[in-house]
């Protein structure tokens, strides 16, 4: 099991700095004590594609040696594979599948199964666990320590939502599925079956399959942070899609907009911990929030009319790429305090997906909690 952070935002909801085993006998769910991040140092990197070199690694080069970079990209199975092969070269330990999870999704839990204790004696519960783990740790714990208190949370939430999911399966089952429905629990499954099930209930996070154009379309919107701040508890992320158009071929085309925008306030600005901006107050990009932006057409479908906007400003146009299969737009967003970036473009979807409605799957933010 992998906490994510959001804070450093990836593709498939945060950066990975901790995970524990989960195991499970006989029906019985265990779990052991969480480490932290794995690296495996880049001479002994496992591959990436010609596609993830360009569209994930080319910022750290750390894809396929450190496990929190893993999450570049949006397609879980293939990050999970590699968080997988990760754990086994670090501890020789055969995992059978990865589940990952955000702050979000504990706070959601924690709402109905009730507070956990954390090591300082402060406390955790549904009202605060966002703000306690993606902001107060920065502004009050040393780096050092932070670490130790992301896995302590984890590990202490989850053994308590283990244990009332028995006693009020319904309530925890409500706000689970609410988590799940954002994309803050997902999950892969070494064994073909088992993962089967994983998609059946929607919570695999893979990129649709190219060759499937008949099924129903999704489109993807997905941002990374490629500078290693923690700027993105004030990240704000909006993505809407207008009324769709029938085409003479039976595909439809829809108006998409995405706005990314920055809500910290100048006394936040000023007030900024070294370990939160990334980089001292003397370089040029202390406080920019540098984001690569990932805009998906769905299978067999296409995007088109790309346009940008706003007082952020994109030092890499969107520009046209491929990855398994499907087209996708990348750019690099360098997104200031208090300043906003608009991309507009239309989706249209494969001709053989007939009137299925196009669907939007896009990477969880802070800013329902904050």
């Amino acid at each position: 099991m992998v906490a994510e952070n959001n804070v450093e935002i990836r593709a498939n909801g945060g950066y990975g700095g901790s995970q524990g085993v989960i195991s499970v006998t006989d029906g019985k769910l265990e779990i052991g004590d969480f480490q932290p991040k794995m690296s495996l140092g880049i001479e002994n990197a496992l591959p990436v594609t010609e596609e993830e070199e360009v569209l994930f690694n080319q910022a750290t080069h750390e894809m396929g040696s450190d496990s929190g970079d893993t999450l570049f990209t949006p397609d879980f199975p293939r990050a999970a594979w590699l968080l997988s092969q990760m754990w086994e070269i670090k501890y020789g330990q055969h995992v059978d599948g990865v589940v990952a999870l955000d702050p979000v999704f504990l706070q959601y839990l924690l709402g109905v199964v009730g507070g956990v204790v954390l090591p300082d004696g402060s406390s955790i519960d549904g009202t605060n666990a966002a703000r306690v783990l993606m902001h107060d740790v920065y502004w009050n714990y040393d780096p050092s320590t932070q670490d130790a208190i992301f896995a302590a949370a984890a590990g202490a939430a989850f053994d308590k939502v283990l244990g009332a999911w028995q006693r009020r399966p319904g309530a925890a089952e409500r706000r689970g599925s609410e988590g799940c429905e954002e994309g803050r629990f997902i999950a892969w499954m070494e064994n073909p079956d088992e993962e089967n099930v994983i998609k059946e209930l929607g919570l695999a996070a893979a990129l649709p399959d190219a060759s499937d154009t008949s099924a129903a379309p999704v489109t993807g919107v997905f941002v990374n942070n490629i500078r290693g701040s923690k700027l993105d508890w004030f990240l704000n992320k909006d993505v809407t899609v207008g009324t769709g158009k029938r085409n003479s071929d039976g595909s439809w085309s829809y108006p998409v907009t995405v706005t990314l925008s920055s809500v910290m306030s100048e006394e936040e600005e000023e007030s900024l911990p070294l370990y939160v901006a990334g980089v001292g107050r003397q370089a040029s990009d202390w406080n920019d929030e540098r984001l690569t932006v990932l805009l998906y057409a769905p299978a067999g479908g296409t995007i088109s009319d790309v346009e940008t906007s706003g007082s952020a400003a994109f030092s890499t146009a969107p520009e046209e790429h491929a990855h398994n299969g499907l087209q996708v737009f990348y750019g690099v967003l360098e997104l200031l305090p208090r300043t906003d970036a608009t991309v507009t473009y239309t989706v249209t979807t494969a001709s053989a997906a007939g009137d299925q409605p196009l669907t939007v799957r896009t990477t969880p933010t802070c800013q329902a909690a904050r």
